[in-house]
């Protein structure tokens, strides 16, 4: 029903964030996050399961994923990624929380919703 759509107005952007800040934006909903999925100390592209908890990685994001949520009793954000269900946990992985794993608090933004 068009009636009951809601536009995009807006975007609000965090630039690295503080782990409560990006807590406070992941509670209003999903959000884009940019990580480095790229630098060789990284090991994103690997991953296959398991709370991720690298912090060697650069602090120049490259690639766009969305948290969504967090895992209850792992202390991890959950985020989906875009490079299909083969890679992860079916297409998910779980980034620790209260760190800045793989540059995930670097560029944090959500939408403004009109409505």
């Amino acid at each position: 029903n068009l009636n009951r759509m809601r536009m995009v107005k807006n975007f609000k952007l965090c630039n690295n964030c503080s782990t409560g800040e990006f807590w406070n934006y992941l509670s209003q909903g999903p959000v884009v996050v940019h990580m480095d999925a790229t630098t060789s100390a990284c090991y994103i592209k690997a991953y296959e399961s398991g709370v991720l908890d690298q912090v060697q990685c650069s602090d120049k994001p490259n690639h766009e994923v969305l948290a969504f949520g967090y895992s209850v009793g792992e202390n991890a954000f959950m985020i989906r990624n875009s490079w299909g269900a083969k890679w992860g946990e079916n297409g998910y992985v779980r980034v620790e929380k209260g760190k800045n794993t793989c540059g995930i608090h670097t560029y944090v933004s959500n939408p403004v919703i009109n409505k």
